[in-house]
Order: C-alpha cells, then structure tokens, then sequence
C-alpha cells in the first residue's frame, strides 16, 4: 500500500495543519533575525562610539567597524531574503 506524496500536497497539508503558509513563516523567521541584526549593528556603533568617546578607539578604528558591520549587515540580510516573495 504504498502511496506517494504529491510535493504540492504536502505544502497544503502545512497550509491546513499550521494555518499559515511556509512562505508567511519564512518571513516572519526573516523579519525576526532582522530586527536582532539591526540590533547588533547598533550595539556594535554605540560600543565603538563609547570606546573612541574614552579615547581607547581612534576614528580609523571606528571607521572600519562600522564599514565591517555594514557590509556583515547587507550581506546577511541579502541571504536572510534572498527568494522569500510576499
């Protein structure tokens, strides 16, 4: 009695177990670790603003924190979204 799975059921069946879509999950999952990145950019900024406030970062230091935590940004939020469609 072997039966296969239609991959297009399957995704029904998620759709009607859960009550949601896969796709509506993916981006709330998506908007989640945005906003703990955003977080963490921010945290990052603030630290090196503090540590070049007390003199213990120069301004090149500074400079290129906030230029590695902006491309860590971009990146990860291009993996993060990259296919999710609304």
């Amino acid at each position: 009695m072997s039966v296969e799975i239609d991959p297009g059921r399957a995704l029904d069946a998620f759709t009607h177990g859960a009550g949601y879509t896969p796709n509506s999950l993916a981006i709330v999952l998506g908007s989640v670790a945005f906003v703990g990145l955003l977080a963490w950019v921010i945290w990052t900024a603030w630290s090196g603003f503090k540590g070049m406030r007390n003199k213990k970062v120069t301004k090149e230091v500074f400079r290129r924190m906030i230029f590695r935590a902006l491309f860590i940004f971009l990146v990860l939020q291009f993996l993060l979204f990259y296919g999710i469609t609304a």
